[in-house]
């Protein structure tokens, strides 16, 4: 067999490799979730929805806004059902620190960070649409479920007197997706408010029950709330993973080529 015949069946057998690889590549893709940007229902084109949470406060009716070992259940709102979106749980207060104190005539506002550990984001499709724009085409998954690796409120406690007027929170969140399936991709939200709306013994219908996590005999109090103007963004860009891949088995035939010819 001649040496040019013999390389051209190599050149052959790596270009089959190389599309093979991309098929594969490419299949993978399509399943991994969309990334960009996602904004809820006040932002102009926004489709995540709004949601309602629940904070177990397992030291009871103590009159502060937080309590260590509180734990956190939150859920997407289409008007009928919680969680038909998106969910997220099992965040446990570790921390709470005050940054300032301001004054407005008579009223007070307070300014604190609480740091939390634990819990997972699951996104799923839309129960109204049968999709979400994060939603990758071919994934085989009814959802994704996301590590919660740092999560915070920057909270706004507003007082007349001794008197809770207001409670205001910026939440902070980023997580990994199950890196087993989606490796390198993330969530991170760059906006998210809770407002309280109340406390007390149970949470009201359609809000989700209380968590208390592994706190021991717990007392059955807690407070409630609502999530709105939530803006998040997935990453990384998964033509770029394909790219990458395409390009590693390009390089491969070039310089097996160029070796060949150098013989």
């Amino acid at each position: 067999m001649s040496r040019g015949i013999e390389n051209m069946r190599m050149t052959a057998g790596a270009v089959a490799a190389a599309v093979a690889v991309v098929l594969l590549i490419g299949g993978a893709v399509q399943a991994y979730p969309i990334t960009g940007v996602f904004e809820s229902e006040e932002f102009p084109g926004g489709d995540v929805m709004n949601g309602r949470w629940s904070e177990g406060l397992p030291e009871g009716d103590t009159g502060t806004f937080y309590q260590i070992g509180s734990v956190i259940s939150a859920a997407s709102w289409d008007g009928d059902e919680l969680g038909t979106q998106w969910q997220m749980s099992q965040q446990e207060l570790v921390s709470a620190k005050q940054l300032r104190s301001e004054e407005f005539g008579a009223l007070t506002i307070d300014t604190w960070v609480l740091d939390y550990e634990g819990g997972e984001l699951v996104l799923g499709k839309d129960a109204r649409t049968g999709t979400s724009d994060w939603w990758g085409d071919e994934a085989v998954d009814t959802e994704y479920v996301v590590d919660i690796t740092n999560y915070s409120h920057t909270t706004q406690v507003h007082y007349i007197g001794d008197s809770i007027v207001g409670t205001y929170s910026i939440i902070s969140l980023t997580g990994t997706f199950d890196q087993s399936k989606y490796a390198g991709y993330e969530v991170q939200f760059m906006l998210a408010v809770a407002v309280q709306l109340d406390d007390g013994a149970t949470p009201p219908e359609g809000f989700p029950d209380y968590l208390f996590g592994d706190y021991p005999n717990p007392e059955q109090w807690g407070q409630w709330g609502v999530a709105q103007k939530i803006k998040m963004e997935i990453t990384p860009e998964p033509s770029t993973v394909g790219l990458l891949g395409l390009g590693g088995v390009m390089v491969l035939i070039r310089r097996r080529r160029r070796r060949r010819l150098a013989d």
